[in-house]
């Protein structure tokens, strides 16, 4: 029940993604922040959601009137350089475990969300939805872990995803979450 919910929402958020490339971008965020794929069981759990909205944004963007080329500034320079220094550490490090692969797969990601989120950001109230879209993505994993805390009354041990890590990286990712929330 939970899939056919999470998919009829996905589906209602595809026409605002189809029609703006910043729609799509935050919906981009969204979904990799909530990770469907840590609720839903069934055949729709093995949805790639992240990539049907990534292509869906690629083709909203070029189809974009609007500003499509990428803003360069001192960010973009020092994340570029960055991703240099890191894709350099990964072809020249000593280890091949499975985890550099995932670290150096989840770093490209970020990079070319950071680099459409640079060609389609324009103004400050597309930066503020994006933040709600943040708080969203990344308050729900905290809230049904809250509820199951209060519920519990509090037996419950917070066990992550492994889309999150451990129990120290999700902590992690919910305190810098805060400062958003405060911001709103």
């Amino acid at each position: 029940m939970r899939g056919i919910v999470y998919f009829l929402i996905f589906l209602s958020m595809l026409p605002a993604a189809f029609s703006a490339a910043p729609a799509a971008m935050m919906l981009w965020v969204w979904t990799t922040l909530a990770a469907p794929q840590a609720y839903i069981f069934g055949p729709l759990a093995g949805l790639p959601y992240n990539k049907i909205v990534v292509i869906i944004g690629v083709f909203a963007l070029m189809i974009d009137r609007g500003r499509k080329r990428l803003y360069f500034d001192t960010y973009f320079v020092l994340l570029t350089l960055f991703m240099i220094q890191a894709a350099l550490s990964f072809t020249f490090g000593l280890t091949t475990t499975d985890r550099t692969y995932d670290l150096a797969d989840r770093a490209w990601k970020i990079y070319l969300l950071c680099l459409f989120a640079a060609a389609t950001l324009q103004g400050r109230l597309q930066v503020h939805i994006l933040v709600i879209a943040i708080c969203l993505g990344a308050g729900i994993h905290g809230i049904i872990e809250g509820i199951k805390f209060l519920l519990s009354g509090g037996g419950h041990i917070v066990a992550p995803s492994s889309v999150f890590g451990d129990n120290n990286s999700f902590g992690l990712f919910m305190l810098m979450t805060v400062p958003l929330l405060i911001y709103l």
